[in-house]
């Protein structure tokens, strides 16, 4: 009997990949938001066995903890990603200092339903953000339509 591999498509910006075997996107994609002097970056990655989000997010705030200065680290807050079919997701402001640049973000991650894949989106600033940047950053998360 001849089998035919089964092929993956891998669709980005730029075009498009066929892939031989299923792929895990462990990617990180920074978007530059010149006007608003901000950044927006994605992260996809899988979590390992036994990890949840919440010790993804503790380990990586022990990261910043160990690799930057002056760390602040607000609450934890349950918010919702999307509009219509919006996902629960978790929320949290956070400033350090990197370089001799203090940063001031909103991050927020969110884990896919039955799956590991972890999905964390960063708005991340050198200035104090204001409520005009909540505002960005509410229509962004709002605008966002799961695949």
């Amino acid at each position: 009997m001849n089998q035919q591999a089964q092929l993956y498509t891998y669709q980005f910006n730029e075009g498009q990949l066929i892939l031989p075997e299923a792929y895990q996107d462990d990617s990180v994609q920074i978007l530059k938001l010149p006007h608003k002097q901000a950044n927006l970056i994605i992260t996809r990655t899988i979590l390992k066995a036994q990890q949840t989000e919440d010790s993804y997010f503790k380990q990586q705030i022990a990261l910043l903890k160990k690799e930057m200065r002056h760390l602040i680290v607000g609450d934890r807050v349950m918010t919702t990603l999307g509009g219509e079919k919006a996902i629960e997701a978790k929320q949290v402001q956070i400033q350090f200092e990197n370089k001799g640049v203090v940063l001031y973000q909103f991050l927020l991650t969110t884990v896919r339903p039955d799956s590991s894949h972890l999905l964390v989106l960063t708005y991340s600033q050198p200035r104090p953000l204001t409520e005009a940047d909540n505002q960005c950053w509410q229509a962004i998360k709002d605008s966002f339509i799961p695949a």
